[in-house]
Formats: structure tokens, C-alpha cells, sequence
């Protein structure tokens, strides 16, 4: 007994002095706070001063020592996600994560971004490459001055790779990966759709901003300009006819697919006669997947004249993203243009060449080495004069992308001086010379004017039509360069009762549409949303366009609700249908934790979606073809669907109901039996218990355990993925919110998911994370200094 006491004294002891290691060694790696720190490539010391956020207000002499602190900052607090960033553009991944990420990494390495990152460095302009090495250097100091390696790195047993000025390109490509396709899949999509349906079933189901007929309420659409020309029409070949020829011997009864639309971002604004103080307003929230720590890094820093530069930057590169810096205020959105094109390549026999207009060219041929587990694992990279090859069409041909990030005007640094700006007029000057992944551009000035434009390059297109991956063979491409500035288009708020709003649908509906042509729109219900609150006051202040943010409200289940009532009136049993009104009740069309009847009209039209419309889907996901996503193209799925319940024809009835009254009583079972899966009474099956936030840790989801400690709090959260202002999902959702007038910072609002450090033993871990969730008007400028740190040129080491 005396040895096993011993023995377990010891096992006692030694797992103490194990978790005390592991305790030292990754506190080790907190960020530095508070001191003088001497050494740095500077002109003269910089300050830093940091409030109980952890957000950093940098005063330093020029553009030079302000970019080497805020990648100290970056590389302090954030490093291994702008290591993600890199590696995910770059196809580097597998080096951490092994041959999980090579699929990844593989597709990834198609687009070559390393190597066009590399190209584009090297011809900066000498002023901006000054920036960038400056903001390199200060990442490796920032790392370097860390009392260990970042944990991440201690628990993936890596070394840290040092940052070098094309890794923060990789960061911007990376973005590019996430707003934009980098596979064509949705050009693909509706180019296999369209050789698979009836001219008039494709034209029934293709993604589009449509008139349906019925009534006006239901017109979706918000554009700034211009409005919907198209009527949608019914099909004529019965859907049973149309399913035997696409899955003949295949029973298709429904598809089960989430449709979730394009989840999507909003950003509008008012100007100075629609304001309480008479300067413009911007409100945005850009909407991203979103893992801990969040995409976004606070920051705010004196300009030379004094101005004050406050919002989000993006770990990884030196650019105020959003923000204000008093003169004006700036949001984005992304567009859903027409940044890319699918060309189907003519081939010869061998595949060894492809037809030009100038006649037949070999392709040329890349070596890529992607490292996995130490191992080379090569890949050939095969591009055409229009761009990578990046698959086949469902017959065999090739396929090769035409994408704007793939050219040195769709990736550089012009952002970088968006921040410094006097005026409107040279901010949409900038926008034109910008590379990023073009975006709704809502900007604000302090006398009162609000305008949009679109930010980043537009390419000079010849012709805008139908066809959806286009043979370029006899023709030299659709793009003929890029657009100038003079070419942008325009909306000011003067023009439309002095407000403007985006929310990722169609923006322009008149002659100006084929500048942005069409990358996946989101329909226009959440973006009407907006217009509607807007209009409905005289004067807004920061507070209203707050509410607007957070608004719940899902226009279109409106309908629904009114239509699941219809279906109770025919309902045969009695208890079952006073069971449905019971929650039916309760309806007021808000995505709120405790409502019960959201989650049921939700669920209803998903099953009447996925009884009518989803055979369709299923016998188009049979033929296998990895370039078609339903998810890709289903955004503008509700007009199709209530034209069809709306006139309930016949021939088009899916085969597996006697009638369309079966198919909408076996609907309303679905959504009645999905509030009652896991044992509770209906009543009590809230949209909160299935709308839950969880937001990971990318570390947390290989290593079990690691969640409790470094993911956030799982949730009940108000909102919904589509269709709503306050879009949200389990991890998706506004990556940020931003309520500003320029010259009126101190009463703006600023809230972001998770928080500042990326570290989780960081006070500032989690630091206004629950503003976020509960939508409290925190403050957009840093609040009271609490941490002060200098940082000393080399001469005062």
C-alpha cells in the first residue's frame, strides 16, 4: 500500500509539473501589453495604446512605422490565422494539417497565387513596397518578441514560418477564394442545367430576378436603379416526363438539400438630410463564415494631419479595410458580379493543344510541390492564355478559368490609401484602381453626402449574354482590359429620397447592369427589407440603423405562414390541425430564439420546396457531375416555387402524390413532426433550440477537448441564414457591424464576433463577443487606455 500511495503521489505530481509546463509554455506566448520595447527598423517611436478590448490606437510619425506596428500587433495576436490565410490561397495546408488539406491544396495550387503574388511584389510601386516590407518586418519583430512560439504551432509540434511581402497578397487571394468562385461552379452549374432541361424548364429554374404574376407584394426585387423585366413563365413537358428522361428507373420522390441561398452581407447608408446631425451615415456588416479568432482586427491611428483612422483591418495585410477617418466612412458588400469566366476549350486528339484565334497552341505546363508530412507531392499545373484549366464539362471537354484574381489589377495594395483620403471624390477614385474582390462601395462624407459605387476592377467586357461557359476559340476572350474610372457607375443619395442600400442582389437593373453582369445574386427580399425601414422614418440616427442591422423580420414566410394556414383549413383531423393554428398563432414573421412558429413556417416551405421542386434536383445531383451545386444556384428558388404552388397544374405535379393536396398536407406533417424530433412537445420546439451559434477554433475540431477551451459559447441566437437582415447561421453570420457618421465617431457603433486575441488566455479573447450575440451598442472608437506600449527605433536600444 506504502508504494502505490508513493506511486501515486508520483503520477500525482508529474501530471502537475506536465500541466505546469504546458501552463508556462503557452502562456509564454501572450501578446506583449505594456513597456518599451527598443530596436525596430523606425524612424521615430511609435505608441501604442490599448482599452479593455485590446483594441489598438498606433501614433507614429509616417506610413512606414505605422505598417511595421500593426503588424507587430498582427503578428502578435493573430499569426497563426494570417498562417491559415497564406496557406490557404497559396495551397500550403497540407504542410500543417497532412493529406486532409491535399485535396485542397491541390485545387488550390491550379490558381498558382504564389507565384502571381511573387510577380505582383516585384512591381509595387517603391512607395507602397516600402509599406509592405515595413508592415513585414514588424509581423516577424512581432512574433519574434513573443516569449514562445504561438500555442497552435506547440500543439501541431510546427516550427513558424517567417512572413515574407507576398504572404500578405496570399491573404488578399485568400478573400478572393471566399467571396468569389475559384471554380466556376456557378457558371458551371447553370451551363450543365442548361444542356440537361427543356429550354423552358431551364429558364423556369435559373437563378434570376423575376415577376411571377400574382400581385405585386410579392415583387422582390430592390435595385438602385432600373427593375425586373422578366416574367416567369410555367413549363410545358410534365416534371414526370422531364424525370424519366433525366433518372429514367430511378423513384423520385423528394430531395433533401439545405437550402440556404446566398448568405450574404448588407451595407446601406443615409445622407445629411435624412440624419439627426446632418452628417451621412454608414451602416455595414460584412457576413463570413466565421471561426475563433474572427477574420477581422481592430485598429485605429493617426494620420500626419491629425485625422484619426478607426474600423477593421485584415490580419495579414496593412489596409484599413472599413472604417472612417473623419473626412468620410466607408462599407463594403460583396457584389456577386460577373468576375470570372468559364471557357470551354477545342482540343486536338491528344490534348495537346488547344485552338486560339490565332490558331492551335501546346498548353504550358507548372510544377507544383506540395509538401505533406515532409513528403514532396507533386502536381502539374496545365494553363491555357485565358488561365488555369480547372476541369471538364459533362461531355469531356476542358475547361479553362478567366478569373480578374488571376490579373495584377484584381490583387494590389491600392487600398492601403483609401484610409488616407481628403475626400469622396478621390476615395471612388481609388476604388477604380483597386485589387480586391470588387464589392458595393457605400461611402459617407461629413457634409452630408452618401453615394455607392462599386470597389475594385471592372473588366472591359465585348458582350454580355446566356451562354454560360462560352468556346473563345474564334474570338480573342470577352475581356478587352479594364474599365477606367470614368466608366464606374454611380447611384448618389440625392437621387433616391437621400438613402442607399445593398444586400448582395442586383443593384442595377438599367443600362449600367452589363458593367457587373451576374455571379450569383441573392434574391432582393432582405435588401427591400432594408429600403422599407429607411423609408419609414424622416430622420435616422446610429441607434435606427443599429435596429435595421439586427432586424429579424423574414418578409417572404409571411406568405407561407398564410399559406400553412389554408392547408389546416383542409386538414382532416381536428386535434392535429387546432395543434398548427395553436403555433400558427403566435406568427409576427421574426427569426427570434423563442419563437415556435418561425421554426414551423420555416420547416413547411422547405417541405413543400423539397416535395415539388426537389425530384428535379435529385435527378440533376444523379448524373454525378462534380461541376454542378444545387447550393450554387438556388438562390432565386422562391419565385419558381410559388408560381408553382400558386397555380397547382397538374402536369406538373411531382408523381409520387395523387394530388397537390396530398403533397401540401404531407408538407405540413414534416414541419409539424421536425418541432416534435427530440421528445419535446411542439409548443416548446423554439427556433432557438435549432438555432444554435457554434463557433469553432480550426484547432478544435481535430483535437477533442480543445473546444472548452478555445471555441465560444454555444447559443441560442435570433436571425436566420437567408431572407432576414440579421443573417446567421451555427457559424456564419456578420463578421461585423459598423454604425458611423465621419466627424461623429464618438457616436458610432462597432461590434465584432469573438475578439481581438487570437490567444486564449488572453483578457481579450472573447472581449465584446457578447455585444456581438446580443446586439448591444458598443462603441466604434477605442474607449479608455488601459495598457501603454512604446516601441524604439534602433538607436534608443
Amino acid at each position: 500500500m506504502k508504494i502505490i500511495k508513493r506511486l501515486l503521489l508520483m503520477a500525482f505530481v508529474l501530471t502537475l509539473l506536465a500541466f505546469g509546463g504546458v501552463y508556462f509554455a503557452v502562456t509564454a506566448s501572450l501578446p506583449v501589453l505594456e513597456g518599451e520595447w527598443g530596436g525596430h527598423p523606425l524612424t521615430q517611436a511609435v505608441k501604442i495604446e490599448r482599452d479593455s478590448h485590446g483594441v489598438p490606437t498606433i501614433s507614429a510619425a509616417n506610413d512606414a512605422d505605422r505598417a511595421y506596428a500593426l503588424g507587430w500587433l498582427h503578428g502578435q495576436d493573430r499569426y497563426f490565422q494570417m498562417d491559415l490565410l497564406r496557406r490557404n490561397a497559396a495551397g500550403e495546408l497540407s504542410e500543417l494539417f497532412g493529406s486532409a488539406a491535399l485535396d485542397w491544396d491541390r485545387e488550390m495550387r491550379t490558381h498558382r497565387f504564389r507565384a502571381r503574388a511573387r510577380q505582383t511584389i516585384e512591381a509595387l510601386p517603391e512607395a507602397q513596397r516600402t509599406v509592405i516590407d515595413s508592415y513585414t518586418a514588424g509581423v516577424n519583430e512581432g512574433v519574434a518578441s513573443l516569449g514562445a512560439r504561438p500555442f497552435e504551432y506547440l500543439l501541431l509540434m510546427q516550427s513558424v514560418r517567417p512572413w515574407s511581402a507576398e504572404d500578405s497578397l496570399l491573404c488578399l487571394y485568400s478573400m478572393y477564394v471566399d467571396l468569389q468562385d475559384h471554380d466556376g461552379s456557378y457558371e458551371r452549374s447553370l451551363d450543365f442545367m442548361q444542356t440537361q432541361l427543356p429550354a423552358d424548364w431551364f429558364e423556369f429554374l435559373r437563378p434570376q430576378p423575376a415577376d411571377i404574376g400574382d400581385d405585386s407584394k410579392f415583387h422582390w426585387e430592390a435595385p438602385l436603379a432600373g427593375d425586373v423585366t422578366t416574367r416567369l413563365a410555367l413549363p410545358e413537358m410534365p416534371i414526370a416526363a422531364l424525370l424519366n428522361g433525366l433518372a429514367p428507373g430511378h423513384t423520385l420522390a423528394a430531395y433533401h438539400w439545405a437550402d440556404e441561398g446566398i448568405p450574404g452581407s448588407n451595407n446601406w447608408g443615409v445622407a445629411g438630410s435624412r440624419s439627426h446631425h446632418g452628417a451621412a451615415i454608414v451602416a455595414d456588416d460584412m457576413h463570413l463564415g466565421i471561426r475563433v479568432p474572427n477574420t477581422w482586427y481592430r485598429a485605429s491611428w493617426y494620420l500626419e494631419d491629425g485625422r484619426r483612422v478607426t474600423g477593421a483591418t485584415l490580419p495579414g495585410t496593412p489596409a484599413m479595410v472599413v472604417g472612417s477617418n473623419e473626412k468620410f466612412a466607408w462599407g463594403f458588400t460583396n457584389t456577386y458580379g460577373d468576375w470570372s469566366e468559364v471557357v470551354r476549350l477545342v482540343t486536338d486528339d491528344r490534348r495537346s493543344q488547344y485552338l486560339t484565334p490565332t490558331g492551335w497552341r501546346e498548353f504550358d505546363y507548372h510544377e507544383e510541390i506540395i509538401m505533406v508530412n515532409n513528403h514532396p507531392n507533386p502536381f502539374t499545373v496545365r494553363e491555357t492564355i485565358w488561365g488555369p484549366v480547372i476541369g471538364e464539362d459533362e461531355q469531356g471537354n476542358l475547361l479553362a478559368y478567366r478569373w480578374i484574381a488571376h490579373d495584377q489589377q484584381g490583387a494590389n495594395f491600392e487600398i492601403m490609401e483609401l484610409s488616407k483620403a481628403l475626400s469622396s471624390a478621390e476615395a471612388l477614385a481609388i476604388a477604380s484602381r483597386s485589387g480586391v474582390p470588387a464589392q458595393n462601395m457605400m461611402l459617407a462624407d461629413a457634409e452630408g453626402n452618401l453615394s455607392w459605387s462599386v470597389f475594385g476592377a471592372i473588366p472591359d467586357r465585348l458582350w454580355l449574354d446566356k451562354q454560360w461557359v462560352q468556346d473563345w476559340s474564334q474570338q480573342d476572350g470577352n475581356w478587352q482590359g479594364y474599365r477606367a474610372a470614368e466608366d464606374y457607375p454611380r447611384v448618389v443619395a440625392d437621387e433616391l429620397d437621400g438613402y442607399l442600400w445593398t444586400a448582395n442582389s442586383q443593384v442595377l437593373m438599367d443600362q449600367r447592369y452589363p458593367l457587373i453582369g451576374d455571379g450569383g445574386y441573392d434574391i432582393g427580399i432582405r435588401a427591400g427589407t432594408i429600403a422599407e425601414r429607411l423609408a419609414a422614418k424622416t430622420k435616422l440616427n446610429e441607434a435606427d440603423l443599429l435596429a435595421i442591422q439586427l432586424d429579424t423580420e423574414n418578409r417572404l414566410l409571411g406568405r407561407w405562414a398564410d399559406h400553412l394556414r389554408d392547408v389546416v383549413d383542409i386538414q382532416p383531423e381536428p386535434v392535429f390541425a387546432a395543434e398548427l393554428l395553436a403555433i400558427l398563432d403566435e406568427w409576427d414573421g421574426h427569426a427570434e430564439v423563442s419563437s415556435v412558429s418561425y421554426r414551423l413556417v420555416s420547416a413547411y416551405r422547405q417541405a413543400v420546396l423539397e416535395n415539388s421542386l426537389g425530384p428535379v434536383y435529385q435527378a440533376l445531383t444523379l448524373k454525378d457531375y462534380q461541376g454542378f451545386s444545387v447550393k450554387r444556384i438556388d438562390n432565386f428558388i422562391d419565385n419558381p416555387l410559388w408560381l408553382l404552388i400558386s397555380e397547382q397544374p397538374d402536369h406538373l405535379l411531382n408523381p409520387a402524390f395523387v394530388s397537390w393536396e396530398a403533397l401540401l398536407l404531407n408538407s405540413a406533417r414534416t414541419a409539424f413532426s421536425e418541432l416534435t424530433l427530440n421528445g419535446l412537445p411542439a409548443d416548446e420546439a423554439t427556433w432557438g433550440l435549432a438555432h444554435q451559434l457554434h463557433l469553432q477554433h480550426p484547432l478544435s475540431r481535430a483535437v477533442p477537448g480543445l473546444g472548452y477551451f478555445l471555441d465560444m459559447p454555444q447559443q441560442a441566437i435570433a436571425g436566420d441564414r437567408k431572407n432576414v437582415v440579421r443573417i446567421q447561421g451555427r457559424a456564419f453570420g456578420a463578421s461585423q457591424r459598423m454604425v458611423v457618421a465621419p466627424g461623429r465617431e464618438a457616436d458610432g457603433i462597432f461590434h465584432m464576433p469573438t475578439g481581438q486575441s487570437g490567444h486564449p488566455f488572453s483578457e481579450f479573447y472573447q472581449a465584446g463577443h457578447q455585444d456581438w450575440v446580443e446586439g448591444n451598442p458598443s462603441p466604434f472608437l477605442p474607449q479608455q487606455t488601459i495598457y501603454h506600449l512604446k516601441l524604439l527605433p534602433a538607436a534608443h536600444n
